[in-house]
């Protein structure tokens, strides 16, 4: 029981974001998506993960693939290099380059003509990890994905991940905000398609296991079988109120937050995109521009911003936004 990337792929695009249920199989369906796309049509593929200690399992990876899917053929790994032998006394045929994005700058100068798939693998951290997301990580992404295809148009990028986090990089970078009611959703022309999966039978599966029964009806189920993004939390999204007025924005990580005021109910409300003609304040060096002003953490106009959010004055525009401004109150300290 595994997620096949057909109906994604079939529509053509070159980026495809599969997110699933954990343990639902997407690893195990673009692998074996990639190696019969190979063993057909000679097509190479890059294997990428975030950091280079992702990718210390790498040979086990193929051993789940040969003991499950290809018992006939030997799987191996050279260095970066993965290679399979169809029989014994067959030469090996590399078919997969693996790579970690924070060291691929490294590597830009390299050729890869014979690579037609990149398998991007938890482009969405997981929670709990003690890992974090790279500096300007999604352009470094597209940097990898331009070096490998050099605008030739013939590499699809294949991404995995599990519905955990609605506010991550790459769903802010491309504007995407899926609203768990569709499977496909279509961005930028056409050619980014993000797929929730439905996993129909892997849910009536999982459900009927003992700790599928255990853990349903919490928000842990709702992550780990029917695949609701685990910050998905409706608590304190409104609409902007018609008279609110923008007061001030504030550049946080790669996000510019405005700040509007309902004077006749003292409601706050924080929406994206800076507003025009208002001052901007960033709180980070990485942030801080000619159009700027940057202030501490201590500032006062910052303590009121975590004051009025604690007396419950605060609403947000939509989930990604509340989840940025929960990152922005740990930074100052709450």
């Amino acid at each position: 029981m595994y997620i096949t990337p057909h109906e994604i792929l079939s529509r053509n695009a070159l980026f495809n974001m599969m997110i699933g249920a954990r343990g639902g199989g997407k690893t195990f369906g673009a692998m074996k998506h990639v190696i019969n796309r190979y063993l057909k049509y000679g097509e190479k593929t890059f294997y990428l993960r975030r950091y280079k200690t992702e990718l210390t399992k790498k040979d086990k990876l193929l051993d789940d693939m040969a003991r499950i899917a290809y018992p006939d053929l030997i799987f191996g790994v050279d260095g970066t290099e993965a290679y399979l032998k169809r029989n014994e006394e067959s030469e090996k045929e590399y078919f997969m380059t693996f790579g970690a994005l924070s060291s691929m700058s490294q590597g830009k100068s390299i050729p890869y003509p014979d690579i037609f798939w990149l398998l991007f693998e938890e482009f969405i951290i997981p929670k709990g990890k003690s890992l974090h997301y790279i500096k300007n990580e999604v352009e470094d992404f597209l940097d990898i994905y331009n070096t490998i295809d050099r605008y030739r148009g013939q590499v699809r990028a294949i991404m995995l991940a599990n519905a955990i986090d609605i506010a991550n990089p790459y769903f802010i970078f491309f504007g995407i905000m899926p609203d768990q009611n569709k499977e496909f959703y279509k961005y930028k022309n056409g050619e980014l398609i993000l797929q929730m999966c439905k996993q129909i039978e892997y849910k009536k599966y999982a459900a009927n296991t003992r700790f599928g029964k255990f853990i349903s009806g919490t928000p842990y189920g709702d992550y780990s079988t029917e695949n609701y993004f685990r910050n998905d939390d409706n608590t304190f999204i409104e609409e902007k109120s018609a008279k609110a007025q923008a007061r001030y924005a504030v550049k946080y990580r790669d996000l510019y937050f405005s700040v509007w005021l309902d004077f006749n109910t003292n409601i706050y409300y924080i929406t994206k995109k800076q507003v025009p003609d208002k001052i901007c304040f960033a709180l980070t060096k990485d942030g801080h521009n000619y159009d700027t002003v940057m202030l501490e953490k201590a500032d006062t106009m910052m303590k009121n911003l975590k004051r009025i959010y604690q007396y419950g004055y605060v609403r947000f525009q939509d989930v990604q936004v509340k989840q940025y401004f929960y990152d922005l109150l740990k930074y100052l300290g709450m």
